[in-house]
């Protein structure tokens, strides 16, 4: 059967599988997946897992199997993308995969630390799950102003 004798049938195309995700770079991430039987074109759609705009995106099937996501994305941020291919008005099931954008490395500007100084000791705080969620441990170092730092201690 031809494309336009599926699309006008009722048949429901077979989800994409072997979703892939490349690297994240500079706002940009390239998404992949194994072309699905009979489709004629692809429904790419993200959300960040936190809330937020649901953004959409169609590939032509003739055009290929892949997309380059810029729309929206943030470093140090969870999405889920969903995969479906689709024929006429039929989509599949969709393909979900969850990933998590890694930080920029000027991420720990956006900390904002408060330093308690205290006669021989230091309290350092800042809102590590809030700023950054992504980030599961840091390295904390005490250096005297205008010398450089040694060492530091690994917190988690």
């Amino acid at each position: 059967a031809s494309l336009d004798d599926l699309a006008t049938s009722s048949y429901r195309p077979h989800m994409p599988e072997n979703v892939q995700i490349g690297e994240y770079l500079e706002g940009q991430l390239e998404i992949s997946w194994t072309p699905a039987k009979c489709a004629s074109m692809y429904d790419v759609t993200y959300q960040k897992l936190t809330g937020g705009k649901t953004i959409s995106k169609q590939v032509n099937a003739s055009l290929g199997n892949s997309i380059i996501l810029t729309d929206e994305l943030d470093s140090c941020s969870e999405y889920e993308i969903r995969v479906s291919a689709v024929i006429g008005d039929e989509y599949s099931e969709e393909n979900i995969v969850t990933i998590s954008t890694p930080p920029e490395t000027d991420s720990a500007a956006r900390l904002d630390p408060i330093a308690q100084p205290f006669l021989n000791s230091v309290i350092a705080k800042w809102k590590g799950f809030e700023k950054l969620s992504c980030v599961s441990e840091y390295i904390v170092s005490i250096c005297k102003e205008g010398e450089e730092c040694h060492g530091g201690q690994q917190i988690e």
